[in-house]
């Protein structure tokens, strides 16, 4: 990873962060043959699990005094690269993730598309994320 820097030291850090990824991902591929996992998703596996859901995104209040949080284009085909739920959340112990009723609609984060608004008043309580019942609330913990 090659940034610019006038800080000539920010260049050798860059450096050192690329070359201790690397490592790992060489260690983690001899330690685990069987994980056929790239260097991207294995970057972004290490990079979620830093963070530990942790989202600088700020709360802001509405003009009637409701909350709520600025969020990023929920496009079918981005959600389903990037649920915004970890993996080791969304498909482990899959039976405590139970249906919970919401006072309100919200789109739902499987099917729900720009062109094809779909709503539902359940969400995971577990993942925290609303889903229609069928067919979504099983393809999003299973897949």
């Amino acid at each position: 990873m090659s940034r610019r820097s006038r800080r000539w030291w920010l260049r050798i850090f860059y450096f050192t962060l690329d070359c201790s990824i690397v490592n790992a991902y060489i260690l983690h591929s001899s330690v685990h043959p069987e994980d056929s996992l790239t260097m991207f998703q294995f970057r972004v596996l290490l990079f979620r699990g830093l963070l530990c859901n942790y989202s600088s995104r700020h709360r802001r209040a509405n003009v009637s005094g409701h909350h709520f949080v600025r969020r990023r284009s929920t496009h079918k085909a981005v959600m389903q690269k990037n649920p915004g739920v970890p993996d080791e959340v969304r498909l482990k112990s899959v039976g405590v993730h139970m249906p919970q009723a919401l006072d309100s609609y919200h789109r739902c984060r499987l099917c729900s598309s720009r062109k094809d608004n779909k709503r539902s008043k359940i969400q995971c309580s577990t993942c925290g994320v609303a889903l229609c019942m069928v067919p979504c609330f099983a393809d999003f913990h299973s897949h």
